[in-house]
């Protein structure tokens, strides 16, 4: 194979003097860095000269790819940074992306700033933020109507992501905790209500559970002043005992896979119709806890990469 120099002018030259089929190969443009090119040059019919790129047919039989082209795909978010790591360049960056199916994006050979050296942008390596099993369990129901009994079995499933209230909320000043805590000890402020201890919530979910096909009789006003329940039971023709039902009460959930959790205000709520009670719960500003999650997780990759962090959508 023949070496020439640059530029389609010498591609011409060489192409009026094929007359036997060759390869030569045409250097790029040194402003833009383009790859060398390789051309099959083969004669024609009436003294015509055909010439073909091969480059990518030849690159099939060399010892090394011209360039990386390749899409990776790292399962857990230390993975991705070490993956980047191991491939970052001196342009490559970092892109996170917080729609429905977030995403953490390195584009390895990213273009050069200011104007600079375009690049093909063709080696990723992307973490697709997979949602943590307790999240996707209570996200799901929220604000779902639930049976009595499926409500009572999805809080025994889920007991150990129910916290006791966090000590010192109601004293908490607001530069002093957390912004997750601080959204609890708003919300309590606004709704009033009693946050239940994880024990008070298996209690609770305990004795509508043994009231599952029973018929409510009503509501009731304790002697403490909070809200209760109490039931009829349809074959003794008899009331249950009431039944305190609590305003809030604590999760503490990770978002994505191996992330941190997150504490999130519940508020318990029902219906009743026609004597049967549907449960239901209202997680507080569970969006500010993803994008909590999704800020803290783009902040780790940008420090332990030292790349620049862009949000916004690559593709």
């Amino acid at each position: 194979m023949d070496t020439h120099e640059p530029g389609m002018a010498a591609l011409l030259t060489e192409m009026r003097g094929a007359y036997e089929p060759r390869v030569i190969e045409v250097q790029g443009d040194s402003v833009r860095h383009d790859a060398p090119a390789r051309y099959l040059l083969t004669p024609g019919a009436h003294g015509t000269v055909q010439a073909k790129n091969v480059s990518d047919d030849l690159e099939a039989l060399a010892l090394h790819p011209r360039r990386i082209r390749r899409k990776a795909r790292a399962e857990t978010l230390t993975a991705f940074v070490a993956m980047v790591k191991h491939h970052r360049e001196k342009h490559s960056a970092l892109f996170l992306s917080s729609g429905d199916a977030p995403e953490l994006l390195a584009v390895i050979d990213y273009h050069a700033p200011n104007g600079g050296t375009p690049a093909f942008c063709d080696h990723t390596v992307s973490y697709p933020f997979p949602l943590a099993p307790e999240w996707h369990a209570w996200s799901e129901l929220n604000k779902a109507a639930m049976s009595q009994e499926a409500f009572a079995q999805h809080l025994t499933d889920n007991a150990i992501d129910i916290i006791d209230p966090l000590p010192g909320l109601e004293a908490a000043k607001e530069d002093d905790v957390p912004e997750d805590v601080l959204r609890l000890w708003q919300y309590r402020q606004a709704i009033g209500g009693r946050l239940a201890t994880r024990a008070q919530m298996m209690q609770f979910a305990e004795g509508i559970e043994i009231r599952a096909h029973a018929r409510v009789k009503g509501k009731v006003s304790l002697q403490s002043g909070r809200a209760g329940m109490a039931w009829e039971e349809d074959h003794l023709d008899s009331s249950g005992a009431p039944l305190e039902i609590p305003s809030l009460f604590l999760l503490s959930l990770p978002v994505f896979e191996n992330g941190p959790r997150y504490a999130i205000a519940a508020h318990l709520r029902y219906r009743v119709r026609d004597g049967k009670v549907t449960w239901f719960y209202d997680m507080h500003r569970a969006d500010l806890a993803r994008r909590d999650a999704l800020e803290g997780a783009g902040a780790f990759a940008e420090a332990e990469t030292e790349l620049p962090l862009f949000y916004g959508n690559h593709r």
